[in-house]
């Protein structure tokens, strides 16, 4: 009997597995554009120093992974935001949004032109995001930058 209950155990958690990895991507049209919109945002939030919109968009757990080989949390973010020197603009490029199981992953690019601490970080990006949806609402936990190219917007 114990045998059966084990192989009936096993033969559960093998269905269980094979069904999460073979799980589709989950996400609406409306999610998508959602995310966008975020994204969007947030790109505009830096230049106009916008910490209402920086407090909506990032998550309480957000850790940001920056170009330079910084990290920050979402209140070092901030309070970077509202003491940089400049922070000129940024223009949004490529976008691919994908969805799975209440998180979005976002991988771009976007220009910047922006100057902090002294230091000049006028260029190009490649980024990725993690967006979660919690209570409805989705929030940035995660973003990851890589510098390319040091030609400006």
């Amino acid at each position: 009997m114990r045998a059966i209950t084990g192989i009936i155990g096993l033969a559960a958690l093998t269905v269980s597995a094979a069904l999460a990895v073979g799980e589709q991507p989950t996400g609406t049209d409306q999610d998508k554009q959602a995310i966008i919109a975020l994204e969007k945002a947030w790109d505009d939030a830096g230049p106009a120093r916008d910490i209402a919109a920086y407090q909506r968009v990032l998550a309480d757990d957000f850790i940001g992974q920056w170009a330079d080989g910084t990290s920050s949390n979402k209140a070092e973010t901030i309070e970077s935001l509202r003491t940089s020197d400049h922070y000129d603009a940024v223009t949004p490029g490529e976008m691919n949004v994908r969805f799975f199981n209440g998180i979005a992953v976002v991988n771009g690019r976007f220009s910047e032109r922006a100057v902090s601490a002294g230091q000049d970080l006028t260029g190009k990006y490649a980024f990725t995001d993690v967006w979660i949806k919690r209570n409805g609402t989705w929030q940035c936990v995660a973003f990851q930058s890589t510098r390319y190219s040091t030609a400006g917007p």
